[in-house]
């Protein structure tokens, strides 16, 4: 008969050998597949489109789109880890709280604290999706009139787009 100090040391390590699979294979697979998959995914749920609107109009306003340069400057940097502590990483944190909560996401995704680390929400895994999430309407899903409440609050506008 085993003693249970080895049975929780072995439940231990089986826990670990799972993390460890599930991060190497989240980190196997391209950002921009999983952005294809995520939008897949959501593409039914206003609330979640709103959301990465959000976080993605957040991140606009830093000058960080889909087709903006990758060479940040100092000041970029800093504005971005600015905003990363009063709204990015909450925007990031809540969208993946409420995917992981509805089996979209199967593990925990982290928001980097530089804007070259910004992860699978960053917008330039979002080149084909982009112009159609800021609009407010994603395959014919009006989205606009979700109001997202927090810090400040952020509503898509209608007919501004």
């Amino acid at each position: 008969m085993k003693k249970s100090g080895f049975t929780i040391v072995n439940a231990l390590k089986y826990v670990k050998e799972v993390d460890d699979y599930q991060e190497q294979l989240g980190k196997s697979a391209s950002a921009n597949v999983l952005a294809t998959t995520l939008v897949d995914r959501i593409q039914d749920k206003p609330e979640l489109l709103s959301l990465l609107s959000l976080f993605h109009h957040e991140l606009a306003k830093l000058g960080i789109t889909p087709t903006s340069a990758r060479d940040f400057s100092t000041l970029q940097v800093w504005r971005y880890r600015s905003m990363y502590f009063w709204k990015l990483a909450r925007i990031h944190n809540v969208f993946w709280d409420q995917c992981r909560l509805l089996d979209i996401a199967e593990r925990a995704h982290r928001l980097g604290f530089s804007p070259t680390t910004i992860g699978v929400l960053d917008p330039i895994n979002f080149t084909q999706y982009y112009s159609e999430l800021q609009s407010g309407i994603y395959k014919g899903l009006d989205f606009r009139h979700i109001e997202l409440m927090g810090p400040t609050r952020f509503q898509l506008e209608k007919g501004t787009h």
